[in-house]
């Protein structure tokens, strides 16, 4: 799992939650955007967040929306781009 700054590249970003143990992870007590309609923007969310996040049972998973959806693109193998139009 890359923990890479996007900034440090030039790429403007506000972080989304994470996997166990990496940056970001903290952000699960308080999602960072509405996990059933997600603000207009380009989220570029990895494959194992996507699909291996555990969360409580009965509880959806924080990208439930984006899961119901094919991606737009993806970089690699592994980070699925997703372009939220209104």
């Amino acid at each position: 799992f890359g923990t890479a700054d996007p900034a440090y590249y030039g790429i403007a970003n506000e972080p989304l939650p994470g996997m166990p143990n990496q940056p970001y992870w903290s952000l699960w007590s308080g999602s960072p955007f509405n996990e059933d309609n997600p603000e207009p923007g380009i989220y570029a969310i990895s494959v194992s967040s996507l699909w291996e996040i555990p969360r409580p049972v009965g509880q959806k998973y924080v990208y439930h929306w984006f899961r119901a959806r094919e991606p737009d693109d993806r970089v690699g193998y592994s980070i699925l781009i997703y372009d939220v139009r209104e």
